[in-house]
């Protein structure tokens, strides 16, 4: 066997197509070649009374420029502070653990419950 890298026979995967090595995938393409203009944001949070609000003017600015239908979701993980209440003030939607569960039951509970296809974490 040549120790030439071109040569070098690399493992790949049984299922789908298979790519040769070297070659170019082109990136996939919505249809239409369109994007849909509907964003869900889902933001975990812990104890963020201090930064939240902050967070969600500064989301909400930057997506009114987009012209596009969007939510914000902020996950309250059980915090001990008022993150829900600081949240829900500056326009966010908030659901509620009543305890900490973790950053990946926060971001599941997020998801599920979005109302967009595309999600921004």
């Amino acid at each position: 066997m040549s120790s030439d890298r071109s040569e070098q026979k690399v493992p790949r995967p049984t299922t789908g197509p298979v790519i040769p090595t070297g070659a170019i995938e082109e990136e996939a393409v919505w249809a239409g070649d369109t994007l849909p203009e509907e964003l869900s944001v889902v933001i975990p949070a812990l104890n963020e009374a201090g930064h939240i609000a902050d967070e969600i003017h500064a989301i909400r600015g930057v997506l009114e420029t987009s012209g596009w239908k969007y939510e914000i979701l902020v996950i309250d993980d059980g915090s001990e502070d008022d993150t829900a209440q600081a949240a829900a003030a500056a326009g966010a939607h908030v659901l509620r653990h009543r305890r900490n569960k973790g950053y990946g039951a926060a971001l599941k509970r997020g998801t599920a419950e979005a109302a967009y296809e595309w999600i921004l974490i």
